[in-house]
């Protein structure tokens, strides 16, 4: 069996942010399986053989996100390197961080916006009801915590500027470290 070559293209680094503007992307990019991709995607470009191995899924499973997050413009074909007989596309994030669109949370996509985002808040705690039955080597380093609150308009927007900012200074491209999850809610109520 020949050893694969280097892969080719997908080095330069991506940009800092990509707007999610379409309820399909939302949609794509909430799906637990998919962000796993995603975030792969954006520490380094892979093949489908090597997603498939990380995440412990079947090839013709994960062709079929790859296809949808490719159509969605979320992913995108950086290269190929040749493995074997074979010609393997390597895949890529099209940015290090994603954001969904102001405008699209608003009118008539609002319900679908609200379900997705429902989404990814089950989604993240599956992940963590997971990760407390995990047992585990290093400290507990989990962070919980709830706070209602009465706040300003203006400060609450100054209060999501800041932990919009705080997100982007998070550097997620490492390849070494204990692999974390953060989720972050912001939301009016009627308490």
């Amino acid at each position: 069996m020949s050893q694969p070559t280097e892969v080719q293209g997908g080095a330069a680094e991506l940009p800092a942010l990509h707007r999610i503007s379409t309820l399909s992307a939302l949609r794509a990019a909430s799906d637990d399986q998919r962000h796993r991709m995603l975030t792969l995607l954006i520490a380094r470009p892979l093949t489908a053989r090597t997603l498939a191995t990380r995440l412990r899924m079947s090839r013709t499973k994960l062709y079929y996100h790859l296809d949808l997050l490719e159509r969605q413009g979320l992913i995108r074909v950086v290269g190929q390197r040749v493995s074997g007989r074979q010609l393997e596309r390597v895949y890529r994030a099209v940015a290090r961080s994603f954001r969904v669109d102001t405008a699209l949370l608003g009118g008539s996509t609002a319900r679908g916006a609200a379900s997705a985002r429902a989404q990814i808040f089950r989604n993240a705690a599956r992940d963590f009801r997971e990760a407390l039955e995990m047992p585990s080597s290093r400290p507990d380093l989990t962070l919980v915590s709830r706070v209602l609150l009465r706040i300003k308009p203006a400060q609450l927007a100054k209060l999501r500027e800041r932990l919009q900012a705080l997100i982007a200074d998070l550097d997620t491209t490492q390849e070494e470290g204990a692999p974390a999850e953060l989720l972050i809610a912001l939301f009016p109520t009627d308490l």
